[in-house]
């Protein structure tokens, strides 16, 4: 199962897609920077819904173009006909895949939410929000409001 984790890890760290869909995320926070200037109130808010957003859409673009690119690559090379021939699981197959792809997306989330955060930091500087916004465990568990 390591091999095939290892495999996805590299694979998807070489594969174009993965820079590709990455500076879309990159341009999307950018973009939510930008949109904070044009709120008269509440510019942070504005910038992490947008954020917020952008970060949904270039995630989940992402885990679709490197699904199809790592799976679809290796039926049309015919590379996973050999691979299912060695004495391997092929659950032992499927979840190193399955567990390679989680990593590089839950590696993607992390720097791009991590810019997202310096992002809505930066956006609003000269202006005091009525209410505070929570960036930290509110956001990440559901059913919680980000303002105070």
């Amino acid at each position: 199962m390591q091999q095939f984790f290892l495999s996805t890890w590299r694979s998807g760290f070489r594969n174009r897609m993965f820079f590709a869909v990455f500076v879309l995320g990159v341009l999307l926070v950018g973009l939510a920077y930008l949109s904070a200037s044009f709120s008269p109130r509440q510019p942070r808010t504005v910038a992490l819904d947008v954020g917020l957003s952008g970060l949904r859409f270039s995630l989940v673009l992402f885990a679709i173009t490197l699904i199809q690119d790592l799976v679809g690559r290796e039926i049309e090379q015919r590379s996973v006909v050999l691979t299912l021939s060695y004495p391997v699981h092929r659950a032992a197959y499927l979840f190193g895949r399955y567990a390679g792809v989680l990593a590089l997306i839950g590696v993607g989330a992390m720097i791009l939410g991590l810019l997202l955060w310096i992002a809505v930091m930066m956006s609003g500087l000269h202006y005091d929000q009525q209410f505070r916004h929570r960036t930290g465990s509110a956001v990440l568990v559901g059913g919680r409001r980000y303002m105070d």
